[in-house]
């Protein structure tokens, strides 16, 4: 009987029973990638992994990080989800360091590694390595800030 009069309200507040059941957090999402791999996750999903991994390189080791990790393995669907989020200043950082690997940046982290490690230590490549992050760094706080909205937008749990 709560059931029923739990999805009588919902439905009235214009919630189906449905998007209630499907609402994840964070550790659900990572739990679904895990368990059923990274194209078992909705295009919103994706964009809440992406985004995340790609903050989290950024705050954990600088943007060069988010290319020799794994993270960039999924280089385009992270552009997609700056994008998606409207993170323009962020999306024009992580191009434009993305051109250093050529026309499209690898999606295997070896190939990536090897091409950092090609470059020398005077290279424009490598002294934009040392300089992005102060560049960057101001825009991860709004990111962040988009994300949330975008999350709960969504009807996420934001909670981590």
């Amino acid at each position: 009987m709560h059931q029923v009069l739990l999805a009588l309200y919902l439905t009235a507040m214009g919630c189906s029973g449905r998007e209630v059941e499907e609402q994840m957090n964070w550790y659900d999402v990572c739990d679904k990638w895990s368990s059923e791999g990274y194209d078992s996750l909705s295009a919103p999903q994706q964009v809440w992994v992406n985004t995340r991994g790609f903050i989290d390189a950024v705050d954990n080791g600088g943007l060069v990080s988010f290319f020799y990790n794994s993270q960039a393995d999924r280089y385009e669907d992270t552009v997609f989800a700056l994008a998606d989020l409207e993170a323009a200043e962020a999306l024009d950082v992580l191009e434009t360091f993305g051109a250093f690997f050529g026309d499209e940046v690898p999606d295997d982290m070896v190939e990536r590694n090897e091409i950092i490690n090609s470059w020398a230590s005077d290279s424009p490549q490598s002294r934009a390595c040392e300089s992005v992050d102060t560049i960057l760094r101001p825009y991860i706080e709004p990111l962040e800030q988009k994300l949330e909205a975008y999350v709960i937008e969504q009807g996420f749990d934001p909670e981590y």
